[in-house]
């Protein structure tokens, strides 16, 4: 059966890497652990490596936390629907989330409705060019004052998240004007949250650090650093990260000699493409027992490298290892590297074992 390897001791470095940059820099970290779903045995590690702050994307994953550490965890809901809000009162004190991101005034009228004992602390995600989610600048002052009986403490802005919009210095000033707005309770610094993971190098720039506003807290929100140590964003590692936390084994279920040979009436394949493998004659493949539901194509790399994978359906990976010189027998596994996506896909995937290393 395809396993999921889980290296502990990488995820506990990348932490670590985070937590001194952030202590040096003054800089609040929330961990975001919607790629792992929220996994118990993954939060659990977090939590004890001092991470006290998490955010997934999706409430219900909060009741897989161990009820021991739940309850200390400021849970937040980084994708909040109008369900989400209405449901917060049936749910058990140690899962509900401390805070919630929203980005429509419909959101805001639903929990306005909530007792103020319950409602969630409230960040307001501002569009500042990603153009996934977010209120426009210009709006946040009435937005603000409108909604001033609710307890909003910070905005929000996301990037290189759809539209690949990087990080700069401009937006994150404005963020920080824009805080002068809203009003907190107990005369706190209202926060500016960034994510995700390419915020790093934004706060990692010395002319950020030298402008960066004293009027408000900074928030680093981040996921692939801390599992992968990668930005997908510029396309490169972290430096100082570890990049091997994950690693997707899958059983070998065929050796066997196959001719690729173009057939003169060819229909699409099971995802509904054209697909035209990219080598003829006669080949030496493997037959994997996973595809493109734990592990798509472009999101994994066989870590034998002499080896290449020349096709998937949603559960089978056929390889071509004619060139290599690792003898594989059928029984055996073949392990590839992941990224972001991969790794999503494989926690999401019932059929894929979890091995904690």
């Amino acid at each position: 059966m395809a396993y999921l390897e889980i290296k502990k001791s990488s995820i506990l470095h990348n932490i670590q890497v985070l937590y001194d940059f952030c202590i040096k820099h003054r800089i609040q970290l929330c961990a975001v652990t919607k790629c792992c779903c929220s996994d118990g045995e993954i939060i659990t590690l977090l939590y004890n490596s001092g991470i006290k702050e998490i955010a997934d994307s999706n409430m219900e994953n909060f009741a897989k936390i161990p009820a021991g550490i739940a309850g200390s965890l400021r849970k937040s809901v980084i994708k909040t629907r109008l369900s989400d809000i209405l449901s917060i009162h049936s749910l058990p004190l140690n899962i509900r989330p401390q805070r919630v991101f929203v980005s429509d005034e419909i959101l805001l009228d639903a929990l306005a409705e909530i007792p103020p004992d319950s409602c969630p602390e409230i960040m307001l995600i501002v569009e500042i060019g990603d153009l996934k989610e977010g209120f426009y600048p210009d709006k946040i002052p009435s937005i603000c004052e409108k909604y001033s009986n609710l307890p909003i403490i910070g905005l929000s802005a996301n990037y290189a998240c759809l539209s690949g919009k990087m990080p700069c210095l401009e937006s994150a000033c404005l963020l920080s004007e824009l805080t002068g707005k809203i009003k907190t309770k107990n005369n706190t610094l209202p926060l500016v949250s960034l994510g995700g993971t390419a915020a790093y190098r934004l706060f990692y720039d010395d002319g950020f650090q030298e402008k960066k506003s004293e009027k408000c807290n900074w928030e680093l929100r981040c996921g692939e650093g801390i599992f992968l140590g990668f930005d997908s964003s510029a396309g490169n590692d972290l430096p100082g990260f570890k990049k091997d936390a994950f690693k997707l084994f899958g059983e070998i279920i065929e050796v066997c000699e196959k001719e690729y040979i173009e057939h003169d009436k060819k229909g699409r394949n099971a995802t509904g493409e054209y697909n035209s493998i990219p080598i003829n004659g006669k080949r030496l493949n493997m037959i994997l027992d996973f595809g493109i539901l734990a592990g798509p194509i472009k999101n994994i790399h066989p870590l034998d490298n002499s080896i290449k994978i020349t096709g998937q359906t949603f559960d089978f990976t056929v390889v071509d290892i004619i060139e290599s010189d690792v003898k594989y027998k059928t029984g055996q596994y073949a392990g590839f590297a992941l990224s972001y996506g991969a790794v999503s896909h494989s926690m999401l995937n019932k059929y894929i074992k979890k091995e904690y290393r």
